[in-house]
């Protein structure tokens, strides 16, 4: 296994709210342009090993934490215990790593399965093919989406996961559509510096 490199976070403030790092920061203003509700380090948990945790957010649209990490599997492993242990004593909500910012390009959302064929739950490697994606009908209701791993920009399905709007019943795909290619594409090139928020 590589040597983890070192990387530092750069603590930043958007929206009046200071984040541990930038990457948490574009998360945040990812969420805000979908019109998501969420909360960030909302409160610490007391784990049973002793040891205590600080999920970076709550997503109440989607019943989920979201602890944000940098694009570095060996950073993730090094914290995996942890982050396992409290998934499992949580399962009535989900619990998903997001590796990096917010991205369509690539499948960057590890989620924590509970009920699995792997003794009570874990996760895996193929859930690194998951990213948000738009409902094709429901404006503000919205998918976790996997891709063909031969074909990374072919939608192959999901699992709705819900948002502000309202879901209707449909057969159609989730994909990248307009409010959420918008999201995306602002993420990626706000100027925090620049446009309102700032480093610190």
């Amino acid at each position: 296994m590589a040597k983890s490199r070192s990387i530092k976070p750069i603590p930043t403030i958007y929206n009046g709210v200071q984040y541990r790092s930038k990457t948490e920061a574009r998360w945040a203003l990812f969420m805000g342009k979908l019109g998501l509700t969420y909360e960030y380090e909302p409160e610490g948990f007391d784990l049973h090993s002793g040891r205590r945790y600080l999920p970076d957010f709550y997503i109440h649209d989607f019943k989920t934490y979201l602890e944000v990490k940098p694009n570095d599997m060996d950073i993730v492993e090094g914290e995996y215990s942890k982050f396992e242990e409290f998934a499992k004593a949580h399962q009535y909500v989900n619990f998903w790593i997001a590796l990096g910012a917010p991205s369509c390009e690539r499948g960057n959302i590890l989620v924590f399965e509970a009920e699995s064929e792997h003794n009570g739950g874990g996760f895996f490697e193929n859930e690194w093919e998951r990213y948000l994606a738009e409902d094709r009908k429901d404006d503000g209701v919205y998918w976790l989406a996997y891709t063909d791993k031969q074909n990374e920009y072919c939608v192959m399905g999901g699992q709705l996961v819900g948002g502000p709007g309202i879901v209707t019943d449909h057969d159609k795909e989730p994909g990248v559509f307009k409010h959420i290619e918008r999201a995306y594409n602002i993420c990626r090139t706000y100027n925090f510096d620049k446009e309102g928020g700032i480093n610190v």
